[in-house]
């Protein structure tokens, strides 16, 4: 997003991609507000001037169908002081070779950045990516950790046992 004026939003793409569609969501990414359809590099969206303030997500999708989504704030103050993080999950048993997603929720939602890291205390039994997937790799126990990238003192944790069913 490179600039918001007029009660409009410009997005442009890099790398000479042309966007398809850019969409602008509620905050929980449930509630389509509005979207359109370009075919260009650049797009402007209207969110004209009876959107609430609040926290938005606005979603950019290329010809690919590939996506990249953003938090808009519409005059709301954001803050670097997380409070907590919190998984879905507390602890999960997979088998091996399986895999599932943890997702991270950082709070307060006005946090200004989202971004979380993950570590697993036992790689040779789970691994995690950058996304939050957990690969079951080995036989036992390890704990997978979040922590808040703003605020590495803020974790929260889930524990992963994997067994294997013969």
């Amino acid at each position: 997003i490179v600039s918001s004026e007029d009660d409009s939003l410009l997005v442009k793409a890099n790398d000479n991609v042309a966007i398809a569609a850019v969409e602008l969501y509620s905050a929980n990414g449930k509630e389509l507000v509005t979207s359109e359809a370009v075919s260009k590099s650049e797009a402007t969206i209207s969110v004209g001037e009876d959107l609430e303030d609040g926290i938005y997500l606005i979603a950019v999708i290329d010809y690919a169908g590939n996506m990249s989504a953003y938090r808009v704030f519409k005059n709301v103050d954001v803050t670097d002081d997380v409070e907590s993080i919190s998984l879905n999950a507390n602890s999960i048993t997979l088998m091996k070779n399986n895999s599932t997603q943890l997702v991270a929720t950082i709070n307060p939602e006005n946090i200004s950045d989202e971004t979380v890291n993950w570590v697993s205390s036992d790689e040779t039994v789970a691994v995690v990516d950058a996304n939050g997937i957990v690969k079951a790799v080995g036989l036992g126990n390890c704990e997978i950790t979040a922590s808040a990238a703003i605020d590495p003192d803020k974790t929260a944790t889930c524990a992963v046992t994997v067994i294997e069913i013969n």
